[in-house]
């Protein structure tokens, strides 16, 4: 997955896009049976997404924050954005945009559900993946690629 990231990445900062990335960690986790499970731990892209949106709040940059998210971790922001209108003396807002899935947007932002045509309008469906892991991936389709049956174990493309 880092390969195809990393492509994607690439290509959204060609198009003029602000992009930020950060490593995923993990943490040893002991199993009952004695194993070690490598735990992923959150990024805190969130986080990072709040500060810029604080940031750009208080420069007057925007006046309505379209945030593309469920996550409630973000309600805090819309509380937040609400402080600064009063502080700083001019509005502002928070919108959440969410496909219509059953779940909400974010609470205390102005919802904007996205039925399920725009949403998938929005997605980006090229494959950024190594040519390698693309050809790996088409041969395990047409059942040619069959690693469990090599006398050795061939490196892996896909990750």
């Amino acid at each position: 997955m880092r390969g195809f990231w990393d492509a994607k990445l690439m290509q959204m900062k060609r198009q003029s896009v602000e992009t930020f990335h950060r490593e995923l960690k993990y943490s040893d986790v002991r199993m009952p049976d004695g194993s070690i499970y490598h735990e992923p731990r959150e990024k805190g892209v969130d986080v990072r997404l709040a500060i810029d949106v604080v940031v750009l709040a208080y420069a007057h940059s925007f006046d309505v924050a379209l945030v593309f998210s469920q996550d409630q971790d973000l309600n805090e922001l819309v509380e937040t954005l609400r402080q600064i209108t009063h502080i700083r003396g001019y509005w502002l807002r928070m919108a959440s945009a969410y496909p219509v899935d059953g779940n909400d947007g974010i609470h205390g932002a102005e919802p904007i559900p996205i039925d399920r045509p725009a949403y998938d309008a929005c997605l980006d469906t090229r494959d950024y993946r190594p040519a390698m892991a693309k050809t790996e991936a088409e041969a395990i389709r047409l059942g040619i690629y069959l690693p469990a049956s090599l006398p050795f174990n061939p490196p892996r493309f896909s990750n």
